[in-house]
This record gives structure tokens, C-alpha cells and sequence, in this order.
């Protein structure tokens, strides 16, 4: 929906998903959407911040989720503390409202 919305508004779509499973469930828009060049925005759960970075597989954290995203999109951020949230953020939306790298 984020990928339509998008193509027709011509704006940034974004899209919610839960960690684990609900972020994998995003890829094949996430794909469909990179080949489209279409400007889409993906914010995912994580882990508790104790588990960040230690491919536990708590509550639902796939292990590498943060690589499985960024080998679909342009890039992929993760939030470390709420004092960051706001810059990483806009950096993304920044990022995903950019040419693909073929249209440059």
C-alpha cells in the first residue's frame, strides 16, 4: 500500500511493521517498490535495546534483520536511543525521497 500510495500521490509512502516475521513480511514490497523507484519509508520494531546487536532471536528479532532490510532498500538505519530518533529519521526520508541510483 505504501508503494501505491506513492506512485500515485507521488509523495513518501511509509509503512509499520512489527520486528521478526512482520519486517520480513515487507520485503517483497520493499523490492517491489526499489524497482519502481518508488520513495517508501519502512519503520520496524526491534529488540529490547539489552539484546541489540546479539542475533538472540528475542521477540521475534530475526538475527541480521537489519541486513536483510538494507539488501532490499537503500539503506537501512536502526534507532540506537530517543535522543536520535528524530535525525535518523529524517535522514531516511531524506534518503528514500532521492532518484534511485539508476535515474541519477
Amino acid at each position: 500500500m505504501a508503494d501505491a500510495y506513492a506512485r500515485i500521490s507521488g509523495h513518501l509512502g511509509v509503512m509499520f511493521s512489527s520486528t521478526g516475521p512482520g519486517a520480513a513480511n515487507t520485503v517483497p514490497g520493499l523490492v517491489e517498490a526499489q524497482f519502481a523507484g518508488s520513495p517508501v519509508l519502512h519503520i520496524t520494531g526491534q529488540t529490547a535495546t539489552k539484546f541489540i546487536d546479539r542475533d538472540m532471536g528475542t521477540v521475534h528479532d530475526v538475527p541480521g534483520q537489519t541486513a536483510m532490510l538494507a539488501a532490499v532498500c537503500k539503506s537501512a538505519f536502526r534507532i540506537r536511543s530517543a535522543q536520535e530518533a528524530l535525525g535518523v529519521l529524517t535522514r531516511a526520508a531524506t534518503l528514500a525521497l532521492t532518484p534511485p541510483p539508476w535515474d541519477r
